[in-house]
């Protein structure tokens, strides 16, 4: 198994230096820096498993088109273990990207590593505890869709599975055994979590009024319902007592109770869910995505603070600019370009859908970029440039916002 792991991060090490070797050659000057960050460079990589996570800081004059030209053919050599491109970023807009995600900020500093050009990252970043916690608590509720992979298609199940078996190498910076299935995983981790959490009971959530709960669910508190999915929220239990009930429900009959109306069943608790919508999704509570459902309702006197909201809608175009779309031109085939552009925009769409809700809540004007997206008779290449600039606009729109609101700081409470 050693000489396994050594040989595939050896395949990794090559694949590394074949990027670093290609950008240099063709990019010159225009690449101001590449990093290696992730499991590589923290010693929890996983082959097969892992991502080679890289970050490419570009000069403001290199073109998208020019970073596809260069990297699709390594990409098309190395795509099984890269597994996800660089992020491509600008000076400008990775600083923007990094204020908005202090934790991704403060892991670059600790453990990025210089492989080309000057040091531009930021100086060192405090993370409060609960920004760091709030993170993983996002992730193992988005990947508790695993307790019921009979809900999703085999690909999406597949991705959940591999996401779960990252969070568990962030969280404990060690490889999940290969022979655990997710469920023990997601049980694993919550323990730990419900632990830290342990230290801020300004979370918990306890009403004592008691509910008839659902057929194999005794102990549930609440049911909240976004889009097709269901959110089940437990009881703020002890963590080995979390851990236990996770393992304990027949999650394959709770799934076929609900198969006919639902793709998808997520669980947390009352606890967790608090501190990810003050912390992580706080446009989501704000925007009223989650449908009380059922039970007590621990979301109905949670303050968010504004900040919070324009922080959370300034990282989706964010995250859509650096990695989403690089990842996407890289690694997508002439043929297909047309249906990536028409995905991007989908996804441009609900950034404008969301900023309309935002607007008719708090009644202010609509606002849009003020240059439109190319039509269909301009290049892809012209489309998918205009694309990205409209992506960065909504990103400094929002981020210019949130740090407005942080130089106020009130708080707003939204039931």
């Amino acid at each position: 198994m050693g000489i396994i792991v050594m040989m595939s991060r050896g395949a990794a090490s090559n694949t590394v230096s074949a990027i670093r070797a290609v950008l240099g050659q063709r990019l010159g000057d225009g690449l101001r820096a590449l990093y290696l960050y992730g499991s590589l460079s923290t010693g929890i990589y996983q082959a097969g498993q892992s991502d080679v996570n890289l970050l490419a800081i570009i000069d403001e004059d290199v073109d998208l088109l020019d970073i596809r030209t260069i990297l699709m053919p390594v990409w098309q050599e190395y795509a099984p273990i890269l597994r996800k491109a660089p992020l491509i970023a600008t000076e400008t807009s990775l600083n923007r990207h990094l204020t908005l995600n202090p934790i991704l900020a403060h892991h670059l500093h600790t453990n990025g590593e210089l492989l080309e050009g000057q040091d531009l990252l930021p100086g060192p970043v405090e993370i409060d505890p609960l920004e760091r916690i709030s993170r993983f608590v996002t992730l193992a509720i988005r990947t508790s869709l695993a307790v019921a992979p009979s809900l999703l298609s085999e690909k999406k199940a597949y991705e959940v599975t591999g996401k779960l078996k990252s969070l568990y190498r962030q969280y404990y910076a060690r490889p999940a055994d290969k022979k655990d299935p997710p469920i023990e995983l997601l049980a694993s981790v919550q323990q730990g979590l419900l632990s830290e959490l342990e230290a801020y009971p300004q979370f918990y959530f306890d009403d004592h009024e008691m509910v008839d709960a659902p057929p194999l669910l005794n102990d549930l508190r609440a049911i909240y319902e976004m889009g097709n999915r269901l959110i089940l929220v437990f009881p703020d239990l002890e963590p080995e007592s979390m851990a236990e009930r996770i393992t304990s429900v027949n999650w394959p009959a709770v799934a076929d109770r609900v198969a006919e109306q639902y793709r998808g069943i997520q669980i947390t608790t009352a606890a967790e869910l608090r501190l990810m919508m003050q912390f992580n999704t706080s446009a989501t509570h704000y925007l009223r995505s989650y449908d009380h459902a059922w039970g007590m309702n621990p979301l109905a006197d949670i303050q968010i603070s504004p900040w919070r909201v324009f922080q959370d809608l300034a990282r989706y175009p964010s995250e859509l600019l650096l990695s989403t779309l690089p990842h996407a031109y890289i690694s997508t085939a002439d043929a297909d370009l047309a249906m990536l552009v028409h995905d991007l925009h989908n996804k441009l769409l609900n950034i404008q859908l969301r900023n309309e809700l935002l607007c008719r809540i708090d009644q202010v004007e609509v606002t849009l970029p003020p240059y439109p997206i190319p039509g269909r008779d301009e290049p892809l290449s012209i489309r998918i440039d205009a694309i990205a600039s409209h992506l960065d606009w909504w990103t400094e729109y929002y981020s210019s916002a949130m740090l407005e609101a942080r130089e106020k700081l009130p708080q707003v409470t939204k039931g």
